[in-house]
C-alpha cells in the first residue's frame, strides 16, 4: 500500500451532498461501519501474519476475534474485501448520474477510499488461503460479512433517513421512500451478479478488472518524490 494525503478540507461538508438525498445518506451509513471493520481486518491481518510467518463494527470484532478462529476472521475480512470491491465497480462506473452536481470533496473521498479498496483486494484473499483455509470457510466468510454489514448498514440508514423524513410533508416522505427504494434497487440489480460470482469456486479478485479512472485516481494522490 502506498501511504496518501487526499487533502480534502470537509468543514463545510453536509450529510446531503449529493442531490439524492437517500443516495446520500445510505452512502454516509456505509461510511460509520469503516472506523471498526478497518481496525478489525487489520487486527486480523496482524494475527495472521505472525502465524503464517512462524508457520512457513467495535464490540461484535471484539467478539469474533475472542470466539471465532483466526482462519474464520480472515474469511471475513475476505469477504468485507469482496464488497469493496463491487461497491468500487458501482461507484466508479454506475452512478456519475447521481454524483453530478454532488459536494466534489465527497465524491473524491470515496473515491478515493474505495480505489484503494479495490487497489488491496487480493490481500486478504491470499491471507484466507495461506492460513490453510479453502472454498467453503471463504463463501462461510463472505456469507457471514455479508449479513452483518447488511444487517447494519440498512439500520444506520434507516435512521438517518427517519431523522430526514421526520420534517417533511406527507408528498416529501412519500418521494423520499420512493427514492430509496428506487436506488437500493438499483444497486441490488447491479451487485447480484456479483455476489453470485464470489461464491463461485472459480472466483479470484486478480482476474477483476480496474474500475475506470480509480487507477489515474490513486496516480494523482501519489506523494511527491
Amino acid at each position: 500500500m502506498i501511504a496518501r494525503n487526499p487533502r480534502i478540507s470537509f468543514e463545510n461538508a453536509l450529510p446531503h451532498w449529493a442531490a439524492d438525498h437517500a443516495f446520500a445518506q445510505i452512502t454516509n451509513a456505509g461510511s460509520t461501519s469503516l472506523p471498526y471493520v478497518e481496525t478489525y481486518l487489520n487486527k486480523v491481518m496482524a494475527r495472521a501474519a505472525h502465524v503464517i510467518i512462524e508457520s512457513a463494527l467495535g464490540r461484535d470484532y471484539e467478539r469474533m476475534l475472542a470466539d471465532l478462529p483466526l482462519a474464520a476472521n480472515a474469511a471475513y475480512c475476505e469477504g468485507f474485501e469482496c464488497l469493496g470491491i463491487i461497491h468500487a465497480e458501482f461507484f466508479f462506473e454506475r452512478i456519475d448520474d447521481l454524483l453530478e452536481g454532488a459536494d466534489a470533496r465527497l465524491v473524491k473521498l470515496w473515491k478515493w477510499h474505495l480505489a484503494e479498496e479495490f487497489e488491496h483486494r487480493t490481500v486478504c484473499y491470499d491471507v484466507h488461503y495461506a492460513l490453510g483455509s479453502g472454498y467453503f470457510a471463504r463463501v462461510r466468510g463472505f456469507l457471514r460479512a455479508l449479513r452483518h454489514l447488511g444487517r447494519y448498514g440498512k439500520s444506520v440508514s434507516g435512521y438517518l433517513l427517519e431523522v430526514d423524513r421526520s420534517g417533511m410533508s406527507a408528498a416529501q416522505r412519500r418521494s423520499s421512500v420512493r427514492l430509496e427504494k428506487r436506488y437500493r434497487a438499483r444497486f441490488l440489480r447491479f451487485a447480484l451478479p456479483k455476489l453470485l460470482y464470489v461464491l463461485s469456486p472459480f472466483y479470484d479478485p486478480r482476474a477483476k478488472r480496474a474500475p475506470r479512472g480509480a487507477a489515474q485516481l490513486l496516480e494523482e494522490m501519489r506523494p511527491a518524490a
